[in-house]
């Protein structure tokens, strides 16, 4: 079983049967078992038939051929096209992220301005206030 998404769940599980490869699994019922090519078996070469030798590797190699080409099917399509996916996803994750910044500097940028001003109109008010009671004071004296 693999997990291909974000989340551990059984929505982004993937479950691939593989078979059992061990020497008294590959090969033919009728015909037999690798383990049964082995000394002092059934089907050993030095005491038995070449040719049924030969079915039963022919047999175990046709096997783990076709588990070979599932089990690459399986990485090619499934966990290649889930990898893309997910870097297509961070991709588009890192620049919802920029567009966020860059939204809230300007945000902040706009708010600093906008303080400024506020300053500078304040400043500009004191020394007006404080130019007019210095021309008051000026006319009485």
């Amino acid at each position: 079983m693999f997990n291909v998404g974000p989340d551990v769940n059984i929505q982004n599980q993937i479950r691939l049967g593989i078979q059992n490869v061990a020497a008294r699994n590959l090969g033919k019922s009728g015909t037999g078992f690798l383990d049964d090519l082995g000394t002092g078996q059934t089907a050993n070469v030095v005491d038995g038939n070449v040719s049924v030798a030969q079915d039963i590797v022919d047999s175990a190699i046709d096997q783990v051929t076709l588990l070979r080409g599932r089990l690459g099917a399986f990485q090619k399509f499934v966990i290649g096209s889930t990898i893309s996916s997910l870097g297509i996803e961070l991709e588009n994750t890192k620049a919802a992220e920029s567009i966020i910044r860059d939204t809230n500097f300007a945000s902040e940028a706009a708010e600093l301005t906008r303080r400024q001003v506020l300053v500078a109109a304040a400043t500009n008010s004191l020394n007006l206030a404080n130019a007019q009671a210095t021309s008051v004071l000026s006319l009485l004296q």
